[in-house]
């Protein structure tokens, strides 16, 4: 693939940034992915605790609670 921006006279740092850009665009799929599962493993915590009683519910509810806190600080780090 490199070659061809050569020959196509744009040059290697061309090519670089075009695979930067396309690094950029994974990082962020995958970190997208990533925060779609911790969403996902916060619903099944609370509905388990919604099923549960007593201190087996508290725990999942803590445990939820985790999770979205570590959420809220994934987003505040990109801000």
């Amino acid at each position: 693939m490199e070659e061809d921006w050569i020959e196509e006279g744009w040059g290697e740092e061309a090519f670089d940034a075009d695979a930067d850009v396309e690094m950029e665009e994974v990082a962020e799929e995958e970190r997208a992915e990533a925060i779609l599962r911790l969403i996902r493993q916060a619903q099944v915590e609370l509905e388990e605790a919604l099923m549960s009683e007593g201190e087996w519910a508290m725990e999942k509810i803590r445990i939820a609670l985790g999770i979205l806190y570590n959420l809220e600080r994934m987003v505040m780090a990109d801000e």
